[in-house]
């Protein structure tokens, strides 16, 4: 059974519904079933440069002072599923490097770990996941010893490419055979039922 999760690194939303995924899986794969998880890269602000610059700036500057109630009220909702949305740590950067490098860690078996590594690197502790030296100390931290190559930004630029094809316009999204995509924070509940759902191959 596969799983195809499209999502950028920097969504709150993505975060929450990639911890109720992984909370699904669990249980799946205790009861003795399996899973496998892809990722396909979708960039919320594509045209952000790779050095950093807080966060809530960025959110106030874009889309107003809403913006930061937006973001306390998910940060609250987070905190009460354990996950910690700190705003005032987290900077905003060009996510590409971050894809590559979760593209890079699904190719070699490592892509659930570094992902989830790369949710609390941005929205915990604050990090500039566009750096390359940061992304290398994560990636070791999830377990994997090696760097992108040009294969790897071959992959990423395909699956870019099929993101737009399913012109995606928001994320999270879930894709899993003979069901209906999910999209948004969905409960674990409704993944559970996802991957009931789907067809296995």
């Amino acid at each position: 059974m596969k799983i195809t999760l499209v999502l950028d690194v920097i969504c709150a939303h993505s975060y929450l519904a990639y911890h109720h995924l992984q909370q699904a899986l669990r249980s799946r794969r205790a009861a003795g079933g399996s899973a496998e998880v892809t990722f396909l890269p979708f960039q919320l602000d594509p045209a952000a440069p790779h050095t950093p610059e807080p966060l809530k700036t960025v959110l106030q500057r874009k889309f107003g002072p809403a913006a930061l109630d937006s973001a306390a009220a998910m940060a609250k909702k987070a905190a009460g599923e354990g996950l910690v949305l700190d705003y005032d740590r987290a900077v905003n950067a060009n996510t590409r490097p971050a894809h590559l490098l979760l593209t890079h860690a699904e190719r070699h078996g490592r892509g659930e770990e570094v992902a989830e590594r790369l949710f609390r690197a941005h929205f915990t502790d604050g990090l500039n996941i566009a750096d390359t030296a940061t992304l290398g100390r994560l990636a070791a931290e999830a377990g994997l010893h090696s760097a992108p190559d040009a294969d790897d930004e071959a992959e990423l630029t395909r699956r870019l490419e099929r993101t737009r094809a399913l012109a995606v316009r928001a994320v999270p999204v879930f894709l899993a055979d003979g069901t209906t995509p999910l999209v948004g924070d969905q409960s674990p509940a409704a993944f559970e039922r996802l991957l009931a759902g789907a067809r296995t191959a």
